[in-house]
């Protein structure tokens, strides 16, 4: 994002969510029959709340109260502290999800980071509901033509969550093939 008034509208549009970031204990039972653990990604992620929205064809969202029942939280730069974006997904459908304002990664600041592949390569996720679900290791793709940049910048190897994942990263084009791992298992299982 750029710009005065682009900021402006992030920070409105967080204020929104933080409003609405008071207790639920039936989204918090909800988030933790997923195995996650709330107070982990809370502490990494910041609040998760329940909004009304309507997702939009080209990838988004809008709050809408006349809109179905979604999770959203903040997406978070490269400093891992300035909320550039808010991302929600269905909670009828967590594989239908959009941003507001078109960030490409969820946890950029992992993929970006050097130190993030120490351990050896990092996971992308296909689902920011799937990142919650890591323990908000690795990041989560929320717009493969807009990530493009991020991902041909990684300092280190990436593997995704299945050989599926990594094929349509590979024929997308919007990846450089050395930058992927796919275990020797996934080979064998195709």
């Amino acid at each position: 994002m750029s710009g005065h008034l682009d900021r402006y509208k992030v920070t409105i549009a967080a204020s929104r969510l933080i409003q609405y970031a008071g207790p639920d204990p039936e989204l918090w039972r909800a988030i933790k029959s997923h195995g996650i653990d709330l107070d982990h990604v809370t502490n990494v992620a910041g609040p998760i709340v329940r909004t009304l929205v309507t997702f939009t064809n080209w990838g988004g969202f809008e709050f809408d109260d006349m809109g179905e029942m979604a999770c959203a939280m903040a997406v978070h730069d490269t400093d891992a502290e300035t909320v550039i974006d808010l991302v929600a997904w269905s909670i009828r459908d967590p594989e239908t999800f959009g941003t507001m304002f078109g960030a490409p990664v969820l946890g950029i600041d992992t993929l970006l980071n050097p130190a993030s592949y120490v351990a050896g390569p990092i996971t992308l996720l296909s689902t920011p509901l799937a990142w919650l679900k890591a323990g908000c290791q690795g990041a989560a793709v929320l717009d493969l033509a807009g990530a493009r940049e991020a991902l041909f910048r990684v300092p280190g190897p990436f593997t995704t969550e299945n050989l599926e994942d990594a094929e349509c990263l590979l024929h997308s084009g919007l990846v450089p093939r050395r930058k992927i791992l796919v275990p020797e298992s996934w080979r064998f299982a195709a």
